[in-house]
């Protein structure tokens, strides 16, 4: 190494032009190094030459470089005694940069250690030992023709250092393919796990461009291939990097910076998705940062507005303690999508991040985001009914934003706060114990079922007797009793804290009726419980946030933030565009072959009959369905059977979208017993429950056969409890109304193909027909009677 003296360093020249300082205040120095430095600088006894582009100059700058084992070639080794401390660049075409190195041996790592961690000092890392060098070189040079502008710093180093020799390994760098590779598969989703497992393949072939079937571990090599556990936090800093995220820099400064239009981090992208954003000012106050697109903002009002919302929160999202609510609606195809995203920070000094907010700022965030949405064709944004948890913060403030709004309880929260008490109480496992907790069970079940608040309350006194009777009995032992005891505490339990008449409604079926009463949809349309939003919070955590954890830490919120608006809302929205095309497509693709049944509705409606009353038949106060009966039977759509059971009424019912004239039109098959059973093949009956317009049109002509005492009185239950109890009494004298719903709708089409396919015929008004079809029932002769033949004149109005 060659070793410059001060006193050779020649004059100091003639500038041609004006440039900058070195910036000293860049390099690691105790305070003797930088008196000394500066004294150097005052007295003008810096190196300091500038060089113009010709030959000459540009061969005296490179051997001054080469002395200094500063060429480019030379700064690459893994030997230099020179360290990186600063550089800059500038702008334009041809660009050139500013680059200063210091002496490795001058490099004082426990200034270091005082300045960025005072707490965590630690042993010196730098492979030379400290001398107090005071050497530093600024590098002035064109990017691509590496034509050197100036040179200027202190070149000599001290004695110690020049005799000081390397006693520490030095940090050996990744090779930039290895960079490229491992970012690439984090941009395609992959783990850490999966980047390190690829990278050992790829050495073992020799895959990676720069080897070239090369050994990686060639002797004079100045970098590695293999990726180390140590690497994790470089690659995850260069990922965030691409991303656009500066993670140096604290998070709550860079969601500044994105939002400020006068900041060079400003991202418009962000500021368009971010209507709500209230930094944090101070211990007491909370960062606040609410969320919504176009795409979200359009469909908040396509499928929530006079329509169903769910809300609920979650948090551990990410690093910070904040909490994240999420407003969800649901699509056609009975799709959770979000809505929105609250997020806000915990105050300072809360112990328990799930517990830090309150009605206050729920409330607050939700009319933040009902002024954000504004006024469309003169009407302001208002979901009909929502459903929460048992949380009351939330149900507090929806009803604050909006008055009026029907509130429903969430049916697996309300099972979990029912679990819980109950296993509180009830223990053991005992044969009693597992008698009464059986007993209890089904009482639940039934109470959720419930559509009477009488009868619910009934069910309650009805097990409190049956315990009680137990307790009074004298050959009950004592443990016995204290069970039963247990139970009755329980049961007090069910009747204080949720059979008051509003709660009541919030989580029984009566409350899912009003709601679709409300709303004007189908009973199945009515969500029970927050699943949807339990499952995209499940999805959101891990699959969208925990491909990109580093190491397993969760997400810093600024990145989360930018993750959210930059690719997980895109892509979900993206996600329920295609669905929502391939649905139209097998809708449009089977439509002939259904004969016109939606098959992508049955089957949807099949996989929601498990959350309802499908197939019970009662009668409620349905002026719709009442008036749409009259038209049927006006219209003669109804071809009655004749049984040989007086009490069983059948019929068909030809479709009201039909045309009667065509062969093979869409007919239902219904059925209306003198017990209060009945049935109809029609997927509103079959699926939804409660008399459909097909049942309420023959109701029309039985109730005139039992006026003129044709036929036995009919029995019309009036409730589904009232129907459910009919259903647990009695036995079904015909086998074809317990045939599975959803078999009798697939038989139906079955059935409607057929007879396309054996020409067409006309079930009405042909008796071999429908005697064949009834024969595959249960064996019964039947012959076709038309009632329009003895009431010729008859019209219901």
């Amino acid at each position: 190494m060659t070793t410059h003296i001060l006193a050779d360093i020649p004059p100091h020249p003639v500038l041609y032009r004006k440039q900058a300082i070195v910036p000293i205040t860049s390099l690691i120095l105790n305070e003797i190094q930088l008196h000394q430095i500066k004294s150097i600088y005052q007295d003008k006894k810096e190196y300091l030459v500038e060089y113009n582009t010709n030959s000459q100059h540009q061969q005296e700058a490179l051997q001054v470089l080469k002395d200094l084992l500063l060429d480019r070639q030379s700064r690459e080794s893994l030997d230099s005694r020179w360290t990186r401390r600063w550089s800059t660049m500038s702008k334009g075409k041809d660009k050139w940069q500013r680059i200063l190195y210091q002496c490795k041996c001058g490099y004082d790592e426990r200034v270091r250690q005082k300045r960025d961690a005072p707490a965590n000092a630690g042993e010196r890392q730098v492979p030379y030992d400290f001398t107090e060098c005071m050497a530093h070189v600024e590098v002035s040079e064109f990017v691509d023709s590496g034509i050197v502008r100036r040179i200027s710093g202190i070149l000599e180093h001290n004695e110690k250092c020049a005799s000081s020799k390397m006693v520490r390994l030095p940090s050996v760098p990744l090779h930039e393919d290895v960079y490229r590779m491992a970012l690439g598969q984090l941009n395609e989703g992959a783990s850490m796990a999966a980047v390190q497992a690829r990278n050992q393949q790829m050495l073992a072939g020799r895959s990676y461009p720069s080897l070239q079937g090369q050994s990686p571990f060639n002797p004079s090599a100045n970098c590695r291939y293999n990726i180390d556990t140590k690497d994790f936090q470089t690659i995850y800093r260069k990922f965030a990097r691409e991303k656009g995220v500066d993670i140096t820099v604290k998070p709550e400064q860079n969601l500044h910076d994105w939002l400020d239009e006068n900041s060079t981090s400003y991202k418009p992208e962000l500021k368009r998705a971010i209507f709500k954003y209230s930094p944090r000012f101070d211990a007491g106050s909370r960062l606040v940062v609410c969320i919504a697109t176009s795409e979200m903002d359009n469909a908040a009002w396509k499928h929530t507005h006079k329509k169903q919302l769910l809300l609920d929160g979650t948090f551990g999202v990410v690093s910070s303690r904040m909490l994240l609510f999420i407003p969800m609606g649901v699509d056609e195809n009975s799709k959770g999508l979000p809505l929105a995203f609250f997020l806000f920070s915990a105050p300072g000094g809360t112990k328990a991040t799930h517990g830090a907010y309150d009605t206050k700022i729920i409330q607050d965030l939700l009319t933040r985001w009902k002024d954000h949405l504004g006024v469309r064709n003169g009407e302001a944004f208002e979901p009909s009914v929502a459903i929460t948890d048992c949380d009351t913060r939330e149900r507090s403030a929806l009803l604050a934003v909006w008055p009026s709004i029907w509130l429903l309880l969430c049916k697996f929260h309300l099972r979990q706060c029912w679990t819980s008490k109950r296993k509180s109480l009830l223990k053991g496992t005992t044969f009693w114990k597992e008698h009464v907790q059986r007993r209890i069970l089904n009482l639940e079940q039934r109470l959720l079922e419930s559509d009477t608040h009488d009868i619910a309350v009934q069910s309650i006194v009805h097990e409190t007797s049956y315990l009680q009777s137990t307790i009074s009995d004298v050959s009950t032992s004592t443990d016995t009793k204290n069970l039963s005891r247990k139970a009755i505490t329980y049961l007090e339990y069910i009747s204080a804290q949720w059979m008051h008449g509003d709660m009541w409604t919030s989580w029984s079926q009566k409350g899912r009726s009003l709601a679709s009463v409300r709303i004007g949809v189908p009973l199945e349309s009515i969500v029970p419980t927050t699943n949807h939003l339990e499952s995209f919070n499940f999805v959101l955590k891990h699959k969208f946030i925990n491909q990109r954890k580093h190491s397993g830490h969760r997400l810093r919120f600024d990145i989360f933030i930018h993750l959210l608006v930059k690719e997980i809302i895109p892509e979900v929205y993206y996600r329920r565009y295609i669905q929502s095309q391939y649905t139209s497509w097998l809708r449009e693709r089977f439509a002939e072959s259904s004969g016109g049944v939606d098959l992508v509705r049955a089957k949807a409606m099949v996989d929601m009959r498990r959350d309802y009353d499908g197939g019970l038949l009662w009668w409620p106060l349905d002026r719709r369905r009442d008036d749409d009966g009259k038209a049927l039977a006006n219209d003669s759509r109804l071809i009655f059977v004749q049984t040989s059971s007086p009490l069983v009424i059948r019929a068909t019912c030809a479709s009201s979208s039909s045309n009667l004239l065509e062969a093979g039109h869409l007919r239902y098959w219904l059925e209306l017993h003198t017990n209060g059973f009945g049935y109809c093949q029609c997927s509103d009956f079959t699926f939804r429950g409660g008399a459909c317009k097909h049942l309420r049109a023959a109701r029309l002509y039985v109730d005139q056969w039992v006026a003129r005492g044709e036929v036995p009185p009919f029995r019309y239950p009036s409730t589904s409890d009232e129907a459910k109890f009919l259903r647990a009494t009695s036995v079904r004298p015909i086998e074809a109304a317990t045939k599975n719903p959803a078999m009798q709708l697939v038989q139906a089409f079955q059935s409607l193909a057929s007879e396309t396919q054996e020409g067409g015929k006309d079930t009405e008004g042909d008796g071999e027909n429908e005697e064949s079809s009834d024969s595959d029932s249960d064996g019964i002769g039947i012959d076709s009677y038309d009632p329009t033949k003895d009431f010729v004149s008859l019209s219901f109005v």
